[in-house]
């Protein structure tokens, strides 16, 4: 079994030649483990209900923060 390069609690960004405007500046945390090539990510914006999309895994980067302690991550996700 191969392991997953994304993982649940990562923190990642949208790389620049699929970044929709604003997106430069926006965090994003992978909601679940990567499968079949795509991940869903949750934009980390400080809302009640955070955007997710589902995107492909060609399309990101692990950011210099890495991965979210599940501490950070609940807090996160509950747009604290």
């Amino acid at each position: 079994m191969v392991e997953p390069m994304i993982k649940a609690g990562m923190a990642v960004k949208i790389k620049k030649e699929y970044q929709d405007d604003g997106d430069e500046k926006i965090v994003f945390i992978a909601v679940d483990n990567e499968e079949k090539g795509r991940v869903t990510i949750q934009a980390q914006l400080g809302m009640t209900i955070n955007p997710t999309q589902v995107v492909k895994v060609e399309w990101l980067e692990a950011t210099d923060t890495g991965k979210c302690s599940d501490d950070q991550y609940a807090k996160r996700s509950m747009g604290d």
